[in-house]
């Protein structure tokens, strides 16, 4: 049986050492990470109009407050920003393991058409 480590994170469709062709699956946490940036930063707007504006009972008017807008829309954005980075660093540490993974596999391949 194999562990969750032993998991390949690869498939190889052609393993001739010239020529090694391989597909692999993006990542879905970080593009699920990235998609809630977005969310997040389209909230944050979203929140900002509707809440920025206030109105008087007093005077019966309404305005538009621009430092709650840029509050709720800074917010926003700033967690969306946090959410993208994090997806996107994600994104880079499993390119870098499957790169690991094909230099690997590809000496690997080498070395047994040296020894056959």
């Amino acid at each position: 049986m194999r562990s969750s480590k032993d998991k390949r994170l690869i498939t190889i469709t052609k393993h001739d050492p010239d020529e090694f062709k391989y597909e692999y699956e993006s990542n879905k946490v970080a593009g699920y990470l990235k998609l809630s940036g977005v969310i997040c930063i389209i909230l944050g707007l979203i929140a900002g109009i509707s809440l920025a504006r206030i109105s008087d009972p007093i005077l019966e008017e309404t305005y538009f407050s621009i430092s709650l807008f840029l509050g709720y829309f800074a917010g926003g954005t700033l967690m969306g920003v946090f959410f993208i980075g994090i997806g996107e660093i994600i994104n880079t540490l499993h390119e870098q393991r499957i790169d690991q993974e094909v230099r690997h596999l590809k000496s690997f391949y080498q070395y047994k058409k040296q020894t056959s």
